[in-house]
């Protein structure tokens, strides 16, 4: 079976020539038209290509650029942050052992609930000594100050709750002896 396209090239075959000869100079004329385009098509090429790789590398450049750039920016944000935090952590401390110092009582007998806060308190600061410790050797500034802030705020807390105990107890003796 023959398809469409072998119809047509048949039919085309069979049809009577018209006898001309295409003039003197047209084939040389359309060679030399072909080979101009080819020529042009080649060269449109190679030069498109060095233009597209000569983008990609400038794009590359300012890609690697930027990154750099941003990369030493956070580190010297990073490092800031830590003096910062550093800063705020020594500030801190000195203002935690100033309050305690003026704020812990003299407990001259100590129960099992005054025994337990002051071992809670003990505690607490030896994890602040620990949060300390992680600080200077460069963990992640913002989270280890969160923590140590927190850590502070209880141990406040404690120390208050401490306080306001003692003077309840002191109020209760006195009002036993007053009563006795």
């Amino acid at each position: 079976m023959k398809g469409k396209l072998e119809h047509i090239i048949e039919k085309a075959h069979t049809l009577p020539s018209t006898g001309h000869e295409p003039l003197p100079g047209h084939e040389e004329r359309f060679e030399m038209r072909l080979m101009r385009k080819h020529e042009t098509a080649s060269k449109g090429k190679v030069l498109s290509s060095w233009w597209i790789g000569a983008a990609a590398a400038v794009a590359i450049g300012v890609i690697v650029g930027i990154a750099t750039r941003e990369v030493r920016q956070a580190d010297e944000l990073m490092a800031l942050n830590k003096v910062e935090a550093s800063e705020e952590v020594m500030a801190m401390d000195s203002l935690y052992k100033a309050k305690v110092g003026s704020r812990m009582p003299d407990i001259p007998q100590q129960d099992a609930y005054t025994s337990r806060i002051l071992k809670e308190v003990q505690r607490l600061e030896t994890e602040y000594k620990k949060m300390e410790q992680n600080l200077a050797t460069g963990a992640d500034p913002e989270r280890i100050t969160h923590e140590m802030v927190k850590n502070y705020q209880f141990r406040i807390r404690l120390i208050e709750q401490l306080r306001q105990y003692l003077m309840i107890q002191q109020q209760n003796k006195k009002s036993n002896e007053k009563v006795s």
